[in-house]
């Protein structure tokens, strides 16, 4: 009875594995980008002295 429903199980759980994974991949890049877009332009030198 089970055995005729394996592959649409197969196919549904891969299917929202795969969505799954690629929106925590979509929303990794996401936060990525702000913290990257926050960062400063440019680089302020430290004096020898500083910490």
């Amino acid at each position: 009875m089970l055995a005729g429903h394996g592959p649409e199980v197969r196919a549904a759980t891969f299917s929202r594995s795969f969505g799954r994974g690629l929106l925590y991949s979509a929303g990794l890049f996401l936060v990525m980008t702000v913290l990257m877009a926050s960062l400063p332009r440019t680089a302020r030198p430290q004096e020898p002295g500083e910490s």
